[in-house]
Order: C-alpha cells, then sequence, then structure tokens
C-alpha cells in the first residue's frame, strides 16, 4: 500500500482493531490488512511510518491550506492474553509545537484528503517520546 488517506488509515486501524477484538474474525482479512498497513506480518510491535511534504507550487495553488507537512505514526501491539492487537496512531504536523497540539485535527478550507506515503521508520522517530520504544524503532 503505497499511499494511503489519512482518514481511512485512521479509520482502518480503529476498523482492524474491533476486528482483531472480535470472537469468529476472519484471520485471513485481519493478516491482510496487517500486512498492507505494516509491510508485513506483525511481530510482538510494528511500526509503520507515512509522510507526505507539500512544496511551495502545491501550497501557492491552495493559499488556505495549512497543513505543508505531516508524519503518521501507526503501531500494532500484539496482546496474546487478550487474544487481540491493539492499534494506534500519532500524527505530527510541521510548525505545530507541542504546547498547541491538542486532540483535534482542524482543517484549513482546501485540507480535504491528505495522501500519505510509506515510509523509512526513522522520519517518525520524533513521534516517539518514550526512550525504550524509541530504541527498538530504531533498531526495526
Amino acid at each position: 500500500m503505497k499511499y494511503a488517506c489519512i482518514g481511512a488509515a485512521i479509520a482502518s486501524v480503529i476498523g482492524a482493531h474491533a476486528c482483531h477484538a472480535q470472537e469468529g474474525v476472519d484471520k485471513a482479512r485481519a493478516t491482510t490488512f496487517d500486512a498492507q498497513m505494516f509491510g508485513g506480518p506483525l511481530s510482538r510491535k510494528t511500526y509503520a511510518c507515512f509522510v507526505r511534504r507539500y512544496d511551495a507550487s502545491h501550497l501557492a495553488q491552495h493559499p488556505k491550506q495549512k497543513v505543508s507537512a505531516m508524519k503518521l505514526l501507526v503501531t500494532a501491539e500484539d496482546a496474546p492474553e487478550d487474544k487481540t492487537v491493539n492499534y494506534s496512531f500519532r500524527v505530527w504536523e510541521r510548525n505545530k509545537p507541542d504546547d498547541d497540539a491538542s486532540n483535534d485535527l482542524v482543517a484549513g478550507a482546501d485540507d480535504k484528503i491528505f495522501r500519505v506515503d510509506r515510509s523509512d521508520l526513522h522520519e517518525c522517530s520524533e513521534l516517539v517520546t518514550d526512550r525504550k520504544e524509541l530504541a527498538a524503532l530504531r533498531h526495526k
């Protein structure tokens, strides 16, 4: 899955979480989803990084677009004791310091659907604040 829409990715993650947690889940579909999202089978903790940067030309054509760059880190963590997979995601927007961050993603008039490209995990390392998790991410 070279391209993904953030909204679709987030909805898929939430949907897959609910799907994995239910009894009688279609394991083949869940495995296919995981392979597409994470580029292969899941390990105990698996990461996927997606990035999008808009150049000056694009931003000039969309003057009301607020987002110039973004990163999305998706994590899947196997929870065998619960017989489920827990998914989480973190989003980063350029020029938005942590103090200004909120739980809301506010779009401008030209912000509609964001296409993000799969990227190397190191691109998303700034989204990880836990030292042990960051070390694990760097070794993937």
